[in-house]
């Protein structure tokens, strides 16, 4: 049920209740509660509530309800709510991200308060600071910076979109791209 000091385990690791500590497993780390401290998952890592700290899995990071810290995931990282620091191969996917947001893919949240840092694209409800992908991002309101290689896409943007061929919104104040279209701008 609960889980102090060290684990390791060649395959598995599971606490049913709380854990604190390092959990070091050959594939994964399961927590049915809270998990504060230090896992590393060859596959992957999993916790069900409330977790803090730092989470390294091979595939990916799983938490279904707050986490605070760093998560390192091979191809993917899954939260609820974070206050954290995202780095993922593939995809960041959160509810709402107040932090970092690092893929090589997509980051995928509700409201995103901070920076989104994708290969390819970001997509947001509403965003709170910056959003840089290589390609495209979206956003129903933005308050801060849209940068994108190709297409932004947002419906208020209250500061700058910035892309290579085109920005799109309802409401604009600072579209910078080669094409610009705004239903309630000048151009």
């Amino acid at each position: 049920e609960r889980a102090y000091g060290l684990q390791i385990a060649g395959l598995s690791n599971h606490v049913g209740d709380m854990g604190r500590g390092v959990a070091i497993a050959g594939l994964a780390n399961t927590t049915l509660g809270s998990y504060y401290g230090v896992q590393l998952g060859g596959l992957w890592n999993y916790t069900s509530l409330d977790t803090k700290g730092l989470m390294i899995g091979g595939l990916a990071n799983w938490v279904n309800s707050g986490f605070d810290g760093l998560q390192l995931g091979g191809l993917a990282n899954i939260t609820r709510d974070a206050r954290a620091i995202q780095i993922a191969g593939l995809t960041n996917i959160s509810k709402d991200i107040y932090g970092l947001q690092l893929s090589g893919l997509a980051n995928i949240s509700r409201d995103a308060y901070g920076l989104q840092l994708a290969g390819l694209s970001n997509v947001s409800h509403d965003l709170y600071g910056m959003q840089l992908a290589g390609l495209f991002n979206c956003a129903k309101d933005v308050y801060g910076l849209q940068f994108a290689g190709l297409v932004n896409v947002a419906k208020r943007a209250r500061g700058v979109q910035f892309a290579t061929i085109l920005n799109v919104a309802e409401e604009s104040d600072f579209p910078i791209g080669l094409i610009n279209i705004i239903k309630q701008g000048d151009k």
